[in-house]
């Protein structure tokens, strides 16, 4: 895989990793993403450091 190649996969994987930390913080459970995602619990989990998706759990979510 060339350079620019590379730096576009990881800039995707980036973008999905900000999209996950987004809907967990809005509540959205982590078996219903891996469920959309078409993967494990556990496969999401594991793309973000121990403890983070708890820590943000809901954190974003607007009431109203």
């Amino acid at each position: 895989m060339d350079k620019k190649a590379n730096s576009e996969t990881s800039e995707m994987d980036t973008l999905k990793k900000l999209a996950i930390l987004d809907l967990v913080m809005k509540g959205v459970s982590q078996g219903d993403i891996a469920d959309i995602l078409g993967v494990s619990d556990a496969t999401v989990s594991s793309m973000f450091p121990k403890g983070v998706l708890k820590k943000y759990r809901g954190k974003g979510r607007i009431d109203g």
